[in-house]
């Protein structure tokens, strides 16, 4: 997600890979941007869903800000309904404060799979029922966030120096 691409065509089209699509696919596709928090900004384009996300295409079209496509994306790949998921670096062009929003809805759309994060921002490990570290291609160590934090490893050392990056 941090190398997502979007393309000439419709919101729409741009999660759904389809030319047309059903009203259940619609209903579907306008739940996940709900979900994301993609609603305000899209109904606020010329055609909603049915935008196009280029001017050189459609005049009338719009381009997303960096975030934005990032969650357009990971609308993409919810879309699919996969029972398994990976998401790298899915909120590498997002805020703290918006991370934290999305990492909680993350929670709630993908319950009941399996999903796997691939983060070096160690915030998105608090939402995880397991935080694998690795160090040098070698499993450094293995728990939840807090048992790594009463562990005061690696993996303590290094959300450590994260939140008080945030905090001063």
């Amino acid at each position: 997600f941090q190398d997502y691409n979007l393309y000439g065509c419709s919101v729409r089209e741009n999660i759904t890979f389809k030319e047309n699509n059903d009203e259940k696919d619609v209903k579907k596709i306008k739940q996940l941007i709900r979900d994301i928090g993609l609603e305000s900004r899209i109904s606020r384009m010329p055609h909603g869903i049915e935008t196009c996300l280029t001017k050189e295409i459609d005049p009338e079209g719009e381009k997303l800000s960096g975030g934005e496509g990032q969650k357009l994306a990971i609308v993409r790949a919810l879309y699919k309904d996969s029972y398994y998921a990976v998401f790298d670096e899915p909120t590498a062009a997002i805020d703290p404060n918006a991370e934290y929003k999305m990492y909680l809805q993350f929670a709630k759309m993908t319950e009941g799979k399996s999903v796997v994060y691939i983060s070096h921002r160690l915030a998105s490990t608090r939402f995880c029922d397991n935080v694998l570290l690795l160090d040098k291609g070698r499993v450094a160590e293995f728990g939840n966030h807090d048992e790594l934090m009463r562990a005061k490893g690696k993996y303590y050392e290094m959300f450590s120096v994260q939140i008080k990056l945030y905090t001063e």
